[in-house]
C-alpha cells in the first residue's frame, strides 16, 4: 500500500465505539444512585433546616472578613498565624453553607463543617477558661456556648441525609 491509497484499515487502529467507550464507570453509576435516594428522603423540614444552616454559615463567614477582631481575639496566643486562620476558618463556612445547597457536594460539605466545629473547639473553650476581649459576656454564657458545638454538629447531620450511610456493597 502506498502512502496516497486507502486500503482496509488495519484492526489495531479501528476507532470504532466498542462497549467500553459507551459504557459509564461502576462508579459512577453508584454515586447517581446514591444522590437519587438522598434526594427522595428529603423533607420538607430537613430541606428548611439545610438552608437556614446553610445561611448562618455563610453569614457567620463573611463576618470573619466584615469583622476579623472578634474572631481574632478568641484564638489562643499558641496558636501559629491567627490572622490565617481566621480568614481560612471564615472562607471554610462559605464554601461550606454554599455547598450545603448542592447535592453532589452536600455530604463532602457536611463532613467539612463538622471539622471546622471540631477544630474551632479549643478556641470556644479558650474563651471560657479566659474571657472573650471583644465581648462583654458573662462567664455562664461563655461556658452555655460549649454544649452548641454538638448541636451544630448534629444540625449539620440531620441537614445531609446519607452523611454517615456506608453501602454494604463496597
Amino acid at each position: 500500500m502506498t502512502l496516497g491509497s486507502s486500503g482496509p484499515i488495519p484492526e489495531a487502529v479501528n476507532l470504532r465505539k466498542t462497549s467500553w467507550m459507551t459504557s459509564k464507570p461502576k462508579w459512577r453509576n453508584k454515586l447517581s444512585k446514591k444522590m437519587i435516594m438522598t434526594q427522595k428522603k428529603d423533607s420538607g423540614l430537613r430541606k428548611i433546616s439545610r438552608i437556614l444552616l446553610s445561611l448562618f454559615f455563610v453569614i457567620a463567614g463573611f463576618n470573619h472578613f466584615r469583622n476579623p477582631d472578634i474572631y481574632l481575639s478568641m484564638m489562643p496566643p499558641w496558636l501559629p498565624i491567627p490572622e490565617t486562620l481566621n480568614l481560612v476558618s471564615g472562607a471554610a463556612e462559605i464554601m461550606g453553607g454554599m455547598s450545603l445547597l448542592l447535592p453532589a457536594l452536600r455530604n463532602l460539605a457536611g463532613i467539612g463543617l463538622i471539622l471546622l466545629m471540631l477544630a474551632v473547639f479549643p478556641a470556644n473553650l479558650y474563651v471560657a477558661l479566659h474571657g472573650w476581649p471583644e465581648m462583654d459576656l458573662p462567664q455562664w454564657v461563655l461556658w452555655a456556648r460549649l454544649p452548641f458545638q454538638l448541636l451544630f454538629i448534629a444540625w449539620i447531620i440531620f441537614s445531609c441525609p446519607g452523611l454517615f450511610r456506608f453501602s454494604k456493597s463496597s
